[in-house]
């Protein structure tokens, strides 16, 4: 089912909402975040709208008030967030029953629970046993204790949730989340609230995919109340945005092209595989480069793998991704030092066989090498370097050649850390909306 507002998120204050903004950017979800005061109604052609409704220090009521305005105002988006605060000030008892009255009232028949997830771990916020931790340590213990308008005297999160209004929560601790139980546990109950433990994003990604497994088998219809990660990975495991049923012609997708097999660069390729945005291609290395045994018969390589990559190529289109990458050495085996020396040659060949019949809309390539050998397969006479994602990760446009115009972002092996090529890929797609002039 399509939505016109496949994710909406309701974020208290403007730099809340460009960091939920941020997340669902990166798990590729065209994203726009709107200001309380220029907010007026379903923003078309986004993935994820988010709402500042600029409420922590206003009274309760007020902000409630704003909550409900906001849902009557984009009815029927897929999932609903309410964005809280990292450490739990502002209004969050009365923003969260506005949100599920709202989302109750414009489904009636269903049967609509909140998912609360206050962790985010990559910021030092965890939640142990129904408590939230800032460094490890209680909310109501650090410098939060003295805050000027939200002075934190609990760290417990059911009950800061029914400070203002009388929400029934049930905790789900980590051992749970952690074990085979975490489904019927979700299930489970009538509250208003679930109150999930999480320690790591792993943690927050189990939750995920269990509740909309939930949401699947039992009807149930989430709402999540959490920092930013729950509510991206909640709405890419159910499937958010839907774009099965589009029927616009689309411009061509984007490519993204690793063929480093370091450490870091497999795990980047590993999380970015996890989009449901993006397509994978995995290159056998060894049959790339005849080293692998019984496979000596195949007179083109890399014509075959060329021919794979122009069809995925050829099925998808933009904002979707393909993503082609060199099957890890832990699962495909290493390559001689031969074979290691002439795979960016042939990795790049497969890349500009593919592009005699098919077009992108831009692509991003990772290892140095790799990406000097796709410049030069496909007759690129210089690259037009624009600006950084990141120190020594740059983004540009190709001069000359059968990428001519395309938008490139380009990085070595070693660079970044496990979310850099999601960052270096919502950059690439904001460089092919601005030379196709997108809406």
């Amino acid at each position: 089912m399509t939505h016109e507002t496949p994710v909406l998120v309701i974020a208290d204050d403007l730099t809340g909402a460009n960091a939920a903004g941020g997340r669902f950017a990166s798990a590729g979800l065209r994203s726009a975040t709107v200001s309380w005061n220029a907010f007026a109604g379903p923003l078309p052609g986004f993935d994820a709208v988010i709402v500042a409704t600029d409420s922590r220090h206003i009274p309760a009521a007020d902000a409630a008030s704003r909550v409900r305005t906001i849902i009557d105002r984009v009815p029927g988006a897929g999932l609903v967030v309410k964005r809280i605060d990292t450490t739990l000030r502002g209004n969050i008892s009365s923003e969260t029953a506005a949100l599920l009255a709202g989302v109750r009232a414009e489904r009636p028949a269903e049967r609509v629970r909140a998912l609360v997830v206050t962790a985010y771990p990559s910021s030092g916020r965890t939640t142990l046993d129904g408590v939230q931790l800032l460094g490890g340590v209680p909310l109501e213990q650090t410098e939060l204790r003295y805050d000027v308008h939200n002075p934190m005297s609990t760290s417990n999160v059911s009950e800061i949730f029914a400070q203002q209004e009388p929400l029934t929560s049930r905790h789900i601790g980590i051992d749970t989340v952690l074990g085979d139980g975490l489904e019927a546990a979700l299930a489970a109950g009538d509250e208003d609230l679930v109150i999930c433990d999480a320690l790591e994003d792993a943690h927050i990604e189990r939750i995920a995919v269990a509740a909309a497994n939930v949401s699947r088998a039992d009807g149930v219809r989430w709402v999540t109340v959490d920092p930013g990660p729950a509510g991206a990975y909640l709405a890419r495991e159910l499937g958010l945005p839907d774009r099965s049923e589009r029927t616009e012609s689309s411009l061509p997708p984007l490519l993204a092209a690793i063929g480093s097999v370091t450490d870091l660069s497999i795990a980047q390729a590993d999380r970015l595989a996890g989009h449901v945005l993006v397509h994978v291609l995995e290159v056998d290395a060894l049959r790339l480069a005849g080293e692998r045994e019984g496979a000596t018969d195949i007179a083109d390589p890399v014509g075959e793998v060329a021919a794979q990559l122009a069809e995925l190529l050829a099925s998808v289109s933009f904002p979707e991704q393909v993503l082609l990458r060199v099957q890890p050495p832990s699962h495909g085996g290493q390559l001689s030092a031969a074979g290691r020396e002439a795979l960016p040659a042939l990795f790049a060949a497969v890349v500009a066989r593919a592009l005699e019949t098919q077009e992108i809309s831009g692509v991003y390539s990772s290892g140095g090498d790799i990406t000097s050998a796709i410049l030069d397969a496909a007759a690129v006479r210089a690259f037009e370097v624009s600006g950084e994602v990141l120190p020594l990760a740059v983004y540009g446009t190709a001069v000359g050649g059968a990428l001519d115009g395309v938008p490139i972002v380009t990085k070595g092996g070693l660079i970044g850390s496990e979310d850099t090529a999601e960052a270096c890929m919502q950059q690439l797609r904001a460089l092919a909306e601005l030379r196709y002039r997108r809406p």
